[in-house]
């Protein structure tokens, strides 16, 4: 059953299906944290329901986003949240597997990349049942090096290419990365609180840049039992 909740910081909505997959924090932060011009092309690899997208929109009013889903039911609610939003004109969804795109976009064509693809290796761990949540979670059709292979093809010179993902994967991150000429250029680690571990990892990446890298300081989410300014701050979109 659909739910209709407003994304926190802008003025648009999104509709999601509790029962599958649907958006969290990490989404928010990749949003934020994927700095886009008013005159970028954007992309979206692995949109799901849209939210990544939408609020970029709303965020940065970039002239285009183009946002890629492979699973047709995530797609049919990424058209429905497109459609209700009014933004037929500037966000194009695309029902395919990203690579089946190449002959869609022109070579370096695009400014921004922007994705918060599976985290796990398909076949590591635990699978989920739910086919819609094991496609999300779990690389089996959207594989990092997919990700890397197509920036360098449709990314223009010194395009970024923005990221979420575990810390257990940066090393795949960089290796793939210095393969493909997608220079890894900075990285804010998320820590749910202050004594744990990092949770998530934000990458920016450059293509054909020079390797010059900085690691930045963590964001924490959590603090004396609620979120902390700094997030509160992100999500009302400062």
């Amino acid at each position: 059953m659909l739910e209709k909740n407003y994304i926190l910081g802008t003025n648009l909505h999104i509709y999601s299906d509790r029962d599958k997959f649907s958006f969290g924090i990490d989404a928010i932060l990749l949003s934020s944290f994927c700095k886009v011009k008013t005159k970028d092309i954007v992309l979206e690899i692995g949109g799901g329901t849209g939210i990544i997208s939408l609020r970029v929109f709303d965020l940065y009013s970039p002239s285009k986003i183009h946002c890629v889903e492979i699973q047709k039911d995530n797609f049919e609610i990424l058209l429905k949240n497109i459609k209700s939003n009014n933004l037929e004109q500037r966000i194009h969804p695309l029902n395919k597997d990203i690579n089946d795109c190449y002959d869609i976009f022109e070579e370096n064509s695009l400014d921004v990349i922007v994705t918060n693809p599976p985290y796990f290796k398909y076949g590591c761990g635990i699978e989920n049942e739910n086919e819609n949540k094991l496609i999300s979670r779990y690389e089996k059709y959207l594989k990092l090096e997919d990700i890397f292979k197509f920036s360098k093809s449709k990314l223009k010179e010194l395009g970024k290419l923005f990221m979420v993902n575990r810390p257990q994967r940066l090393v795949d991150l960089f290796y793939y990365g210095r393969k493909y000429r997608i220079e890894p250029k900075r990285i804010v680690p998320v820590l749910s609180r202050r004594e744990e571990k990092p949770q998530f990892v934000l990458v920016e990446f450059v293509k054909n840049a020079g390797e010059f890298f900085t690691y930045e300081k963590p964001l924490i989410i959590y603090e004396d039992g609620g979120y902390r300014k700094e997030i509160i701050d992100l999500y009302d979109g400062k």
